[in-house]
């Protein structure tokens, strides 16, 4: 007669089995984790990254339409006929030297003014430089019309920014050659490079015929 199989024989995990197979599992759940963590950080950023890339040409878009109407006159008749301004560069800044004027009254590496009249007797004048912004706690590229407060646009510090080299204007003549002087100017460049969290780099650069511009220096 057979003898039955005693409890010490049962099929079944010692402790120490289960001890280890506890070990293992959490291991494989930690490294799962990681790599969803992962995953889900790069998702946060290039979202961030795409949010700042639509704020930067938003506001391109904005800066073209400031830049290329300066100088602009609505009067025909030259009633209200201003004349350019005009101011030679000294250590890279230019200031109108013959204010009120029209087309660029200061002209900076990081800021620029720029005036038009687009209603008669009426001059516009539009600053964009950087600045420390109370509101947003950050560097900004600001707008101002006239003698108004500025108006943040694009934060150069913040989330999924890790640094950024703030927008930089050139001033270029009718021939592409680097302006000496305010009268000179025809076109300005806009570049802007910002640096993301991730290591990955974001250059914009934007060209802006000053159109309205057609006296000669």
């Amino acid at each position: 007669m057979k003898k039955a199989n005693s409890g010490k024989n049962a099929a079944g995990f010692t402790l120490v089995e289960v001890i280890i197979a506890t070990a293992m599992g959490l291991l494989v759940l930690g490294a799962l984790y990681g790599i969803f963590r992962v995953f889900d950080v790069s998702r946060l950023e290039a979202t961030k990254l795409l949010t700042i890339n639509t704020d930067v040409i938003a506001a391109l878009d904005l800066i073209y339409g400031d830049i290329t109407m300066a100088g602009y006159n609505t009067d025909a008749t030259g009633a209200f006929s201003l004349p350019i301004c005009r101011g030679n560069f000294s250590q890279g800044t230019a200031v109108a030297t013959n204010a009120p004027c029209l087309g660029v009254k200061y002209a900076g590496c990081d800021k620029i003014t720029v005036t038009a009249c687009p209603e008669v007797e009426r001059l516009t004048e539009v600053t964009y430089d950087v600045y420390r912004s109370a509101a947003w706690e950050t560097v900004v590229l600001g707008r101002a019309i006239g003698a108004a407060s500025h108006q943040p646009l694009i934060a150069l510090r913040g989330p999924g920014i890790a640094n950024a080299e703030y927008l930089r204007w050139e001033y270029l003549t009718r021939d592409g050659l680097e302006a000496t002087n305010l009268e000179s100017i025809r076109c300005v460049r806009a570049k802007l490079t910002i640096f993301g969290v991730d290591g990955s780099s974001h250059n914009y650069t934007l060209d802006m015929s000053m159109k309205n511009i057609v006296s000669e220096p």
